[in-house]
């Protein structure tokens, strides 16, 4: 007796994870970003100093299961609602950064069978850009059954830029 309650307990330990697994197309994903500044202090008509703005571009790249372009429903950086604009990376490949100030060589490959697409993302209605090093971002895609699956990521990494002028 002993003995067949301990196999059905191994037994559904195994089978109680398959039936808890979403179906989610988004095998992996990395937030990247960057900043910059103007070069010049710009003044106002009084001659004070108006604060430079920063300028912050921010881009994830997610590895899907499918090669079928995904549909995104929303990307939130700490709640902040974010514009997409979806771009499929050609060979599965895409090398970020390499020989700008100490920027380590980012790449970023998808496994075979995989495809590999780049979210640019934009600020909606002249909002300011979410701060920087960002550790709650969601991404919402549609599933081709109509669900939702939402897929975290807990950190960004910044990217080093040329000098802007």
């Amino acid at each position: 007796m002993m003995k067949k309650i301990s196999l059905a307990i191994v037994l559904l330990a195994f089978i109680v994870p398959i039936f808890g697994q979403t179906n989610c197309k988004i095998k992996k994903a990395s937030a990247y970003y960057t900043s910059s500044a103007p070069g010049m202090q710009m003044v106002d008509d009084n001659g004070y100093p108006v604060p430079p703005k920063m300028t912050i571009d921010r881009f994830i790249y997610i590895e899907l299961t499918s090669r079928k372009k995904p549909e995104i429903v929303t990307v939130l950086y700490n709640t902040t609602v974010l514009s997409v604009t979806l771009t499929a990376v050609e060979g599965n490949k895409a090398v970020l950064g390499s020989n700008f100030a100490n920027n380590p060589d980012f790449n970023v490959q998808a496994k075979k069978c995989n495809s590999l697409w780049k979210l640019d993302l934009y600020t909606v209605d002249g909002k300011d850009m979410p701060e920087l090093d960002c550790k709650d971002i969601s991404i919402n895609i549609k599933n081709e059954d109509g669900t939702t699956c939402t897929f975290k990521i807990s950190n960004e990494s910044r990217l080093n830029l040329l000098p802007r002028y």
